[in-house]
């Protein structure tokens, strides 16, 4: 019943947002009252964030089994594996521009999600520069450079 609540909160948020989606619409959508809903999520910031976790837990599982220096073929595969689940996406696209704001529920998440995602991807970068398998093009009348440094 908690994963049938989740796809329905992927469905609701990603139509309309964190802030307009009701608990209600959530209910109906998973098949359940309210009183149901609320007896396996008490909030609909506790339901947000554990939608967002769940989703975080699949996208970790498939970059852990990545060597560093193939994580950009395997963000490729993230993005592939969303392609089959249009409303996560739409739900991720919405509630990470809601949550830029301080106070929403899932701004922690967002901000931590990005800063760790620079960081890693800043390092297998750095990485690639040092083992000379990075080439940098110049943006056209800059003129054409390419390097391992």
């Amino acid at each position: 019943m908690r994963q049938k609540i989740l796809d329905a909160c992927v469905e609701a948020f990603g139509v309309g947002g964190f802030h307009g989606a009701t608990m209600k619409e959530i209910a109906e959508r998973a098949g359940i009252s309210q009183t149901g809903l609320l007896h396996h999520f008490d909030s609909k910031a506790e339901l947000l964030v554990e939608v967002l976790a769940a989703h975080e837990r699949e996208t970790a599982a498939i970059v852990r089994e990545a060597d560093d220096l193939d994580i950009l073929r395997t963000q490729l595969r993230v993005v592939h594996a969303n392609e089959a689940r249009p409303g996560l996406i739409q739900l991720h696209s919405v509630i990470s521009s809601e949550a830029t704001t301080d106070g929403h529920p899932a701004h922690e998440l967002y901000r931590a999600r990005y800063d760790s995602l620079r960081l890693h991807l800043t390092r297998i970068f750095a990485e690639l520069r040092g083992r000379g398998r990075l080439k940098v093009k110049l943006p056209l009348g800059v003129g054409h450079l390419e390097t391992g440094t």
